[in-house]
């Protein structure tokens, strides 16, 4: 037969945890799944918002590329339209220049070398909310005619989104802005143009579309959401004289 302090040495060993105390570890462990499930949320939250931003930022960087390249072989005379710079509606800037490409960037069959190429935000064909960049271009006989009758400026009108002569270039820019730097008082046309072109996500675009010419509230937008690229692009001198190759 056990003795007393036997049994009583027993029943302790065999003993389990209180329910107080296993409310207090499920509570633990509750805890700690809420602060993980967050975490993870978090970073996709993160991961989706880069995502969302990596296209435009790609395509936007693409773009000014291709504008800085055309700009280095621009041809600039004394009409005014052959580097014509202008103030759209919409309150960003347009830009459309004649530009001499040598012949593997010319469609085959193309006369001379001379073409006209401009750059312009215009809405999405897609969705009328957002904003894309697109890119006009022009070249053989057309341009050579809208040179010799001086009507340079009706050319470039026919820049549009869906034509034929115009490409999509950078989806969801939020601005393209083009600053001067003067070359002098002598000089009547710039030494260097500085090209800003701004992007944004798509969700972004379209809440700029609501704030309309609420202009505080997109500059608050696209200090928190916008990307900025620019680059400087310096000029070839003034030509007097054109002569197609």
């Amino acid at each position: 037969m056990a003795s007393p302090a036997h049994r009583i040495s027993s029943s302790r060993g065999t003993q389990g945890f209180t329910l107080l105390e296993v409310l207090v570890s499920t509570s633990i462990l509750l805890a700690l799944l809420v602060l993980l499930l967050g975490a993870c949320e978090g970073g996709l939250r993160f991961w989706n918002h880069a995502e969302r931003r990596r296209a435009p930022i790609r395509e936007a960087g693409a773009a000014l590329r291709l504008i800085a390249h055309d700009l280095r072989s621009a041809v600039i005379t004394a009409d005014p339209a052959s580097l014509l710079i202008r103030r759209e509606q919409s309150g960003g800037e347009s830009l459309f220049f004649l530009v001499s490409h040598s012949s593997d960037h010319r469609p085959e069959g193309t006369v001379g070398d001379l073409c006209a190429t401009g750059y312009f935000l215009a809405p999405s064909r897609d969705r009328q909310e957002e904003r894309d960049l697109y890119r006009f271009h022009a070249s053989g006989d057309e341009v050579l005619e809208a040179l010799r009758l001086g009507k340079l400026e009706d050319l470039y009108a026919n820049a549009s989104p869906g034509s034929t002569n115009t490409e999509l270039l950078a989806r969801h820019v939020a601005s393209l802005d083009i600053r001067a730097i003067d070359a002098g008082a002598l000089a009547n046309t710039p030494a260097a143009l500085i090209l800003d072109i701004t992007t944004v996500d798509a969700t972004t675009d379209r809440q700029l579309a609501r704030h309309g010419a609420d202009q505080a509230a997109r500059e608050e937008l696209l200090s928190r959401h916008g990307a900025r690229l620019s680059s400087v692009v310096a000029l070839p001198t003034k030509r007097d004289t054109i002569t197609p190759r």
